[in-house]
């Protein structure tokens, strides 16, 4: 879209602690069952039978044939071995290429599901019966776009992290990929930046082959990198991925075994001592993510476009070629827009000129799905240039019609700076309150060498100087 150059903003965060939720209670128990259920079985018949997951029905059972030879996570302990046609459990994991060691470590203990032989193996995401990722708003957010829903009422379980490093060698000036690597961004930081909020937003567009093209050193998940390749492990660091149930792509026809495969691979997961090693790490009196954290995260979760009102400044100060330039902003942006299925908006502000009129702003069109390329071309080439920028009022009304649109909603302000029309302590205040919802999104273009408003360029979303 737009090319930004990111304000400083004044955001502290605290670390991203993982905390300990209801899959604790849920998962120790039913580890709990098969333990006590197993040791029984070994230790009073010559042979044993499987062991059953009392609370969900599945039978679990490894390949192993003494107690002395059992796995390692030590719950699943038979003499019967896996017997039956293999059943393809399909995982999803991110951060990518890690969970490698958990699959490996379940299909070796050859557990049974039902009549099948339990084998993971990974996936993508829209065929997944459980995703394993970091418990945050990034992985929600790729939940929502591929329409998948979690089914376990337990908590995400927490069952490996990845360390972050820098991918690089030039550590002071690390780079952060929010566009595609979130997780590891945001953790990363947070533990490194002062003011991380600010500098996310430098790199909120950010890939990581992008930065890599322009020889940045960046902060990845460790698996990522390739062999060889120079990286450093960024202390007290880590990505923390849980595993979840999904609900079944077509439950309909969903095979039994499908279903006991999942149950006996969580089973397993609670019982492995990473797992349990992360439990006992988590902290029990804190959320999921810090708060400070969950700010963080509205930044990688900002659609790249949406439904957008563009709000232009049309007072004296636009003259050419200022205007014609805005103009080019515009419609490059609303092209894009528009291809992509989303509705449009004009608006123009300056301050009152006209008798009668009391408001700084216009709404020439409004979002509306007709509302077009074209239409918004011809309503700028007929504004005039006249009046002062009275930016603030005019941004706060744009917002609240943002507010009042279902779905997320941007208001691009493409402006030459502001005419006071309200103090900094009543504008900051009521823009955060403006603000405070991830279906709002303000991006500001600054045209022009006359001074920025600094609470725009403080609390924007996005905020640019061409």
């Amino acid at each position: 879209m737009f090319d930004w150059d990111w304000s400083m903003g004044r955001h502290r965060a605290s670390e991203n602690k993982f905390a300990i939720a209801g899959w604790v209670v849920l998962w120790t128990a039913l580890l709990a069952v098969a333990v006590a259920s197993t040791w029984y079985i070994a230790t009073n018949r010559n042979v044993a039978e499987p062991a059953t997951n009392i609370s969900s029905g599945a039978t679990v059972s490894a390949g192993t044939t003494t107690l002395e030879n059992s796995t390692a996570n030590g719950a699943f302990i038979s003499t019967t071995p896996c017997t039956g046609p293999e059943i393809i459990l399909p995982i999803a994991i991110y951060p990518a290429k890690s969970g490698e060691t958990l699959l490996s470590e379940f299909n070796e203990a050859k557990l049974q599901a039902g009549t099948s032989c339990a084998v993971a193996t990974q996936t993508e995401l829209s065929e997944a019966a459980i995703l394993i990722a970091p418990d945050t708003p990034a992985t929600a957010k790729l939940l929502t776009e591929f329409k998948r829903t979690p089914t376990w009422a337990a908590s995400p379980l927490p069952v490996f992290s990845t360390a972050v490093v820098a991918w690089g060698e030039d550590l002071a000036n690390l780079a952060y990929p929010l566009a595609d690597q979130p997780d590891a961004a945001i953790t990363a930081a947070m533990q490194r930046e002062d003011d991380p909020m600010s500098k996310l937003k430098q790199d909120i567009d950010l890939t990581v082959e992008a930065a890599r093209t322009a020889g940045k050193t960046v902060a990845v998940p460790a698996t990522l990198v390739p062999a060889g390749e120079k990286t450093t492990v960024l202390p007290d660091t880590k990505i923390v991925s849980a595993a979840q149930v999904l609900t079944p792509v077509n439950p309909v026809n969903t095979p039994a075994d499908l279903q006991r495969a999942t149950e006996v691979f969580m089973v397993f997961a609670a019982s492995r001592p990473e797992t349990q090693k992360l439990a006992k790490e988590a902290p029990a009196d804190t959320s999921p993510m810090a708060a400070n954290s969950e700010k963080l995260y509205t930044l990688a979760t900002i659609p790249a476009v949406a439904d957008s009102i563009y709000l232009l400044d049309t007072s004296a100060r636009m003259e050419n070629p200022k205007f014609g330039q805005a103009k080019q902003l515009i419609l490059a942006d609303a092209q894009e827009v528009k291809s992509r299925g989303y509705q449009l908006s004009l608006w123009n502000y300056s301050s009152p000129i006209n008798p009668g009129v009391s408001m700084p702003w216009r709404a020439n069109l409004r979002l509306h799905p007709e509302v077009s390329v074209e239409n918004i071309a011809a309503a700028i080439d007929g504004f005039g240039i006249a009046g002062v920028p009275q930016t603030r009022t005019s941004v706060l009304a744009a917002l609240d019609e943002a507010r009042n649109h279902p779905g997320t909603t941007r208001v691009v302000l493409i402006t030459s700076g502001t005419e006071e029309d309200m103090s900094d302590a009543d504008f900051a205040q009521r823009l955060g309150n403006a603000l405070n919802t991830s279906d709002v999104v303000l991006e500001v273009i600054h045209i022009g060498d006359a001074p920025r408003d600094q609470v725009l360029q403080y609390q924007a979303t996005r905020f640019s100087i061409v």
